[in-house]
């Protein structure tokens, strides 16, 4: 069995300030990266005593360069960097059979969230067919249609991970603390994250295990895809990449597979308007 695992930033063990997850920062260098590394640490080896075979890790914080290479299993296969081939953020998945979404976090309509957002800074929310949604309901859309490849570990937010249990009951899911007295003090720290990934490591191997009781995650057609921004002065609204301006803030599309509507959705939101005529070098079919 072939492992995909995805990797955010701001929902891994140990990351609870701001500057754990942005890039460059001394939170970032001393603290942040160390947490995420370790997190798919754990979770490789505990994957391998499961059974798998070929890990991939993709790392798409910001610029993708957060985990310290160095300080994970030779037996890991590490991609970081922007990816735009086969689909953004995944890539081509082709191969795999089961996919680990980790380190994520919850989008804005859930109160209590750790710093919750959805791709963009400029963006508010993100909604398919009527429902907003997580990065994590998106991007394992895209994996269950274009490779019908289930999701079967989830980590991060405690808060995201609640929302989500309803929606992926076959998923195992491992929260992260993000409560500062968690770790107000290096003895709790440790305690914490001691816990934490014992826990992740558990469910790890229970996921990789049951692979065959998982489902894909698919969204049904025709897609309805909104985005609404914070503000009309945004420059994302001055884009279309084939979604229609509704209101000052709201632009929708609509199509018939989710894995094409998400592609449009990333040139909305990260292709600016000079690259409108290399849209043919973005536009890759499965």
């Amino acid at each position: 069995m072939d492992l995909l695992i995805l990797a955010d930033m701001e929902g891994a063990c140990g990351i609870h300030r701001q500057d754990h997850f942005t890039p460059g920062s001394p939170g970032w260098k001393t603290w942040g990266r160390i947490c995420l590394t370790e997190d798919i640490r754990v979770m490789a080896e505990a994957a391998r005593d499961g059974g798998a075979q070929n890990i991939t890790l993709r790392d798409y914080h910001s610029r993708g360069y957060n985990v310290l290479r160095e300080k994970l299993p030779g037996f890991i296969k590490v991609q970081g960097g922007l990816r735009f081939r086969l689909y953004p953020i995944i890539g081509n998945a082709a191969g795999h059979s089961l996919a680990f979404l980790v380190a994520q976090h919850a989008y804005r309509d859930l109160p209590g969230a750790f710093f919750p957002h959805i791709f963009h800074h400029h963006v508010k929310s993100i909604s398919v067919n009527g429902r907003s949604v997580s990065e994590t309901e998106i991007l394992a859309g895209v994996l269950g249609e274009a490779f019908a490849m289930p999701v079967g570990l989830i980590s991060g937010d405690p808060v995201l991970l609640e929302e989500l249990e309803t929606r992926f009951p076959w998923t195992e899911r491992a929260a992260c603390s993000k409560d500062p007295k968690d770790f107000e003090t290096p003895e709790k720290a440790e305690a914490t994250l001691r816990r934490e990934r014992g826990i992740l490591f558990r469910k790890t191997i229970e996921a990789v295990k049951r692979k065959k009781e998982m489902e894909p995650f698919l969204v049904p057609g025709p897609i309805f895809l909104e985005v609404e921004l914070h503000f009309p002065e945004s420059p994302l609204a001055k884009k279309s990449w084939g979604f229609k301006r509704i209101s000052d803030t709201r632009f929708v599309l609509e199509g018939k597979s989710f894995p094409t509507a998400f592609r449009s959705l990333f040139k909305f939101l990260f292709l600016p308007e000079f690259l409108y005529r290399l849209e043919k070098f973005f536009n890759y079919s499965p």
